[in-house]
């Protein structure tokens, strides 16, 4: 029988012959030889200094150098830390190229002050650990804390809203900055022990609850949801535009991501009911039932005229003459489309979502033009219908944002379209109040389904959880997470010091000045913020940053019924 062992580092045989006495055989090596000894050779973050991150911990670190395991290798690892404390979130992608995140170190006693660490790797590969020897390459430098800097990408539709939210965010009172005594150009809040209501503030005011490093967020340009969507998972990729969050207006599955409802929003259709001050055929129609819009799209909407059948006209929903209907489209990346589109809310469901082009665009009748000429138009806007080379804007049909609409189309007289090409927005089977301009807000918010407006849906902000492979940071968690700014509870008795109203009427303010409603626990639409759509989510937010969680109050909400958003993965 032979029996042999092998063990890295050395092997060893051993053999015996049976009915053969006192033979063997053995070649030995090395009993205990451990893995082989990585080495650091360049440590990195975002900063344009030296490798530098807050006392909190938080920071993603790129470390180069040799000698790393990559992560999933089964029985083995490389691990790091800074100093004496375990770094976490290790992610090594090749045996030369690891990220990991700096743990938190106990506060400094001089306000300002700043911490040198080593940053040592340990690999092991089921021999026994090999650490790497420390040197000048793998510094990194613990600071105070200091502001960071949100950008939102993504919806259209919640852009401008956005906009006056973080204003209101930007504005809410925090630290005193000073500068670094390592790096002059970097400024920072001078302490990182926070409590509210201390005279630590800027400008003599004590630090708010909500803002404490005086973050701030701004917003890019509008792409799209479904853009937006893609440009986030795509996070830390070359050549991807970093953003820290992403508004959206329609859901997009991806268990990576947790979406963060906090408004409402309805849409309906939009027509023009003059065109340089000449009356539409469709000026005097102003209700289409749901079944009369899936059939407009669907390009079967159809009626008998003088002996004539007539398909997809005007003169079927009451005008006084005959004129063709020509539909217009949103472009697929919005949530506009996505929400016009799905089969929960009926208009066009009968073509597969995705499909740029409906079958009403597709029948060429009347001089239409061509079917590319009528999708992909830019949501909540009349322009490009207005100036399109088709010249069929009094004929035409499109669909909108309640929100926006009565943010770009005051008095119905959109954007580029001239003061007299005025617009409406359509009613929904009867269910409007007032002019044909006005949607009724407890309409949208109505869980009666007998009055509840057909086709309405939420305002997210997105932002990626633990389980991503780039997780949001607590400045992120902060302004837009479930337990942030835009949700907590706490924030309907906060006082914000620069109206002396509560925050929650602050924020409330800045949602309404899009155009739309914010999500209210206790109000008309309570059934929202509970049951079916309470959250369910496997990777919840959490707010470990001494001064966010020092200053939170309430420390946010956990579920849907007691914060003033929803959440939901994806």
């Amino acid at each position: 029988m032979i029996r042999s062992f092998i063990r890295r580092g050395g092997v060893a045989l051993a053999a015996a012959a049976v009915g053969v006495t006192g033979l063997s055989l053995s070649l030995a090596g090395p009993a205990n030889a451990n893995a082989p000894v990585p080495t650091i050779t360049a440590v990195s973050t975002n900063s344009v200094y030296a490798a530098n991150g807050p006392y909190t911990g938080g920071t993603t670190v790129t470390v180069t150098g040799t000698g790393f395991i990559p992560t999933g290798t089964v029985g083995e690892s490389t691990t790091f830390a800074f100093g004496a404390n375990a770094g976490t979130s290790v992610n090594c992608t090749s045996t030369t190229t690891c990220t990991v995140v700096s743990p938190a170190i106990p506060s400094p006693t001089v306000a300002s002050e700043t911490a040198n660490v080593d940053i040592t790797a340990t690999s092991n590969d089921g021999t026994g650990p090999s650490t790497s020897a420390t040197s000048s390459a793998d510094k990194f430098q613990y600071t105070p804390p200091s502001g960071s800097g949100l950008s939102g990408s993504g919806s259209q539709t919640s852009w401008y809203e956005m906009q006056a939210v973080g204003d209101a965010f930007n504005s809410q009172p925090g630290c005193d900055i000073t500068s670094s005594i390592a790096y002059s150009a970097e400024l920072n809040c001078g302490t990182s022990t926070f409590a509210a209501g201390t005279p630590l503030g800027e400008q003599g005011l004590t630090i708010g609850r909500d803002n404490p490093y005086n973050d701030y967020t701004v917003q890019e340009s509008p792409i799209g949801s479904g853009n937006g969507a893609t440009q986030e998972l795509a996070q830390g990729q070359q050549g991807i535009v970093p953003a820290q969050y992403f508004r959206a207006s329609a859901p997009k599955g991806n268990s990576t991501v947790n979406r963060v409802a906090y408004a409402i929003d309805g849409q309906s259709w939009i027509h023009f009911t003059s065109v340089n001050g000449t009356a539409t055929p469709s000026a005097k129609v102003k209700n289409i039932s749901l079944s009369q819009l899936n059939a407009i799209y669907n390009n079967t909407l159809t009626c008998t005229y003088k002996g004539h059948t007539l398909t997809d006209d005007w003169k079927c929903l009451g005008a006084k003459k005959p004129a063709h209907i020509d539909c217009y489209d949103a472009q697929t990346g919005s949530g506009t489309y996505s929400t016009w589109t799905s089969s929960a809310n009926v208009p066009d469901a009968a073509y597969t979502q995705g499909v740029s082009v409906p079958p009403c665009a597709n029948d060429l009748i009347a001089g239409d033009g061509t079917a590319a000429s009528h999708v992909n138009i830019p949501e909540n806007q009349m322009a490009s219908i207005y100036t399109s080379a088709n010249h069929d804007a009094a004929n035409a049909i499109y669909y909108f944002s309640y929100g926006k609409f009565l943010e770009v189309c005051p008095g119905g007289k959109c954007q580029g379209t001239g003061t007299k090409s005025p617009s409406a927005l359509g009613e929904i089977t009867g269910r409007v109040s007032g002019t044909p301009t006005t949607i009724d807000p407890t309409t949208i918010q109505s869980t009666n389904t007998s009055t509840q407006w057909p086709i309405i849906r939420y305002l997210y902000n997105d932002y990626s959880n633990s389980s991503s492979a780039d997780p949001a940071s607590q400045a992120t968690l902060n302004f837009t997470s479930e337990l942030g700014w835009l949700c907590k509870a706490s924030t309907a008795t906060e006082t914000d010091p620069n109206t002396g109203g509560t925050e929650r009427a602050t924020i409330d303010a800045a949602i309404a000045k899009g155009g739309f409603l914010p999500i209210e626990p206790n109000g008309v639409n309570a059934a929202f913020a509970t049951g079916s759509n309470a959250p369910s989510y496997l990777y919840p937010a959490q707010l470990t940053d001494p001064g966010y969680v020092a200053n939170d109050g309430s420390n946010g909400a956990t579920t849907g019924s007691t914060g003033y958003c929803l959440v939901t993965i994806g």
